[in-house]
């Protein structure tokens, strides 16, 4: 989003957060990287490239670029991982947008000259590679795995009442040093432990959802009384995470469904899981990704960082799953910029695409389990390897 046991540990994050590292960190068992190969293309071999636009996948790169440029040394183990150059073509980058002006109040004529000029960056700049995985040199494919991760909303209110009864907390003062104490364990908070110390943010009135936010680790409260509150991850009380049991399966939804129609075996489900996150309001609109910067819907994806170095373009390659009311299997082809991370986000041809928040990005991105083609956009100067193995 970088928005974490096997079978149903695995399902259930990379369902619902697989990316995204705006989750909080889980301890669990690593999972072993492919071996990643890289086969120089070119943007003729971009399916779709030519009738994209890429005025949103520009702004998206240009927030990395800020990160990038900021950078003073880099640790060089990463696929194309050159800071010299990498801040080479960020400088471009931006002495394009300062010419193009703000982009998104381009119209006509303007608009279209901006479009042409922003693909043309892309293409003096970068050069695509198609990537393949392999199990250190055995069955090699292209075909690449996209999941999705999105942000979660929830109905709250400011105070608590008939409809609103589930606090979100903003961190003790003492955290650090109450840690693993029995007080902050999930149930015991949930019994009212912390009530004393009026720690809530709001309250909301659905525990399942609640539950899921704090998996994500941010989420927004629209709130009963107008307006509402975008939420982060402020810490959490040291416990280490437990999954729910083996009977939730299937998509984040179906898994939310599956807790409510379970009535108190549902909440003494959830409780099992000692694990807590505390909460506090955040500025930006939309969920900040691993290379701290705000993420944009459809253009910024959670990448395995130990390959990729964070603002990397990546085009994809896919057709969209048959969802009622949302999607109708079309393919979706556009550049993705690599602005997150995730636990289980492992090897070169996985990817986990962010798709913001509202009932289309949840109902699309937890449902979304898709191979495809994936090219990364690498500066033309840059040695890149034909195979990667980080065994």
């Amino acid at each position: 989003m970088s928005l974490f046991v096997k079978t149903f540990y695995i399902i259930f994050l990379l369902i619902c957060l697989t990316g995204c590292s705006t989750t909080k960190t889980i301890k669990q068992k690593s999972i072993l990287r492919p071996t990643t190969h890289f086969i120089q293309s070119s943007f003729k071999g971009l399916d779709g490239w030519d009738v994209a636009t890429h005025e949103k996948s520009f702004s998206a790169f240009l927030r990395s670029c800020k990160k990038i440029q900021a950078k003073k040394s880099i640790s060089n183990t990463k696929v194309g991982e050159n800071l010299t150059e990498w801040k080479n073509v960020c400088g471009r980058a931006t002495k394009l947008s300062a010419t193009l002006g703000d982009i998104n109040n381009l119209k006509g004529s303007k608009l279209r000259e901006g479009r042409w000029l922003i693909k043309l960056f892309f293409q003096q700049n970068f050069i695509p590679y198609k990537v393949g995985m392999s199990n250190h040199g055995h069955n090699l494919t292209f075909n690449s795995r996209f999941t999705g991760y999105y942000e979660i909303e929830l109905q709250g209110s400011m105070k608590k009442h008939k409809d609103f009864q589930h606090p979100i907390h903003k961190p003790p003062v003492n955290l650090r040093q109450a840690k693993g104490s029995h007080h902050l364990k999930r149930s015991s908070i949930n019994k009212g432990s912390l009530h004393q110390h009026r720690l809530e943010i709001a309250w909301v009135n659905d525990m399942p959802r609640l539950y899921f936010m704090h998996i994500q680790g941010t989420g927004v409260v629209k709130l009963k009384e107008g307006g509402e509150i975008s939420l982060v991850s402020s810490g959490s009380n040291g416990f280490s995470f437990k999954a729910l049991p083996s009977e939730y399966l299937g998509s984040a939804l179906n898994i939310m469904n599956k807790l409510r129609k379970n009535g108190k075996k549902g909440h003494e489900d959830m409780d099992k899981n000692d694990s807590y996150m505390f909460f506090q309001p955040r500025k930006e609109i939309h969920a900040v990704g691993a290379q701290n910067v705000m993420l944009t819907p459809e253009y910024s994806a959670a990448i395995d960082s130990a390959i990729y170095p964070y603002g990397v373009p990546i085009w994809v390659e896919i057709k969209m799953p048959y969802i009622k009311g949302y999607t109708k299997g079309e393919s979706y082809k556009r550049l993705f910029i690599g602005q997150d991370r995730g636990g289980v986000i492992k090897g070169g041809g996985r990817v986990d695409l962010f798709f913001g928040r509202s009932k289309r990005a949840e109902n699309v991105a937890s449902n979304l389990h898709a191979f495809g083609n994936m090219y990364v956009l690498f500066p033309k100067k840059l040695s890149i390897p034909s195979i990667f193995d980080t065994r």
